[in-house]
């Protein structure tokens, strides 16, 4: 007696690779790392105005730029170190620590945590429009 053997299909439910991994996570330390690596992107770019600003007030009289611009650098400068560097770095420590600290498998609607930090590159790029076509 000869029996028929039916070949199982494994349903493979792999996790993306390369950019799509990031697009598409819902791994609260992988989110975290994101958060941090853009606070670090725009804490450089914010150093990079204060540089500007620096220059402008190295000394007295030296006039590097146009005053209503230099203005405009420290106003640009303060919210993108407030808004795009010091609160992304502290949403990404809770990203990667509060769930590690109470022992949860990961945050409550992970993709909504994606999606939270997938607003903030182009609230950057909004940030910084008007000064940059000013």
């Amino acid at each position: 007696m000869s029996t028929t053997t039916v070949a199982h299909h494994e349903e493979h439910h792999d996790h993306p690779a390369g950019i799509m991994r990031w697009l598409t996570t819902t791994n609260h330390k992988d989110i975290g790392t994101m958060y941090l690596t853009f606070s670090l992107i725009m804490f450089l770019v914010g150093g990079c105005m204060i540089l500007g600003i620096r220059a402008e007030l190295f000394k007295p009289g030296l006039q590097l730029m146009n005053p209503e611009f230099f203005n405009q650098l420290i106003g640009v400068h303060a919210l993108i170190m407030i808004f795009a560097a010091l609160m992304p770095a502290a949403t990404g420590f809770a990203n990667w620590m509060i769930p590690l600290q109470i022992g949860a498998p990961d945050m409550a609607l992970p993709r909504l945590n994606n999606w939270g930090f997938w607003l903030l590159p182009p609230s950057a790029i909004l940030l910084t429009l008007p000064f940059t076509l000013a």
